[in-house]
């Protein structure tokens, strides 16, 4: 079934909202690539550059009501930086400081962008889920000396019954 409001409208909404970079403290990184799919497809791939963002959306559960399709969609953030842009000394709390900075900036952007995400009219509602350094992928990608910082967000909006 396809939905007026869909996945490609939410994305374009958080893409809009990142913007082409973010400034933390006097520091500002501009980002390579905004992109979509699974992140270590991304970070597995040889020409990939950073920093990047990587959105990866899940499927979008409909829960029926009797006038309204209630859309729920939550869209796990990713971004990635090299630990070298980090301008850390090699001490890794500094680098991991420098991650969670980075990805502290990017969700308070998304956030700070109201509830409705920017989008004009109130179709779209979002809210924060879990956030924080991604360790795991931080130390799966070691050796090409990545850091990773993941949020969620889960996006709710409603469509009228068909």
């Amino acid at each position: 079934m396809a939905w007026v409001f869909g996945v490609d409208d939410v994305l374009a909404a958080i893409r809009t909202q990142i913007g082409a970079s973010i400034t933390v403290g006097a520091h500002t990184l501009t980002w390579v690539y905004l992109v979509e799919g699974p992140p270590q497809r991304w970070l597995d791939h040889p020409d990939t550059q950073y920093p990047l963002i990587i959105l990866q959306p899940s499927d979008v559960t409909p829960t029926d009501g009797p006038a309204l399709v209630r859309l729920e969609l939550p869209v796990e953030i990713t971004i990635v930086i090299a630990a070298a842009t980090a301008g850390s000394t090699g001490v890794a709390p500094a680098m991991y400081k420098t991650a969670r900075l980075v990805g502290e900036a990017v969700m308070a952007k998304l956030m700070d962008a109201g509830p409705h995400l920017g989008v004009v009219g109130s179709w779209l509602t979002r809210a924060l889920g879990p956030c924080g350094v991604d360790y795991e992928t931080c130390e799966r990608n070691a050796d090409h000396g990545l850091l990773a910082y993941k949020g969620t967000l889960e996006f709710v909006w409603y469509e009228a019954q068909p």
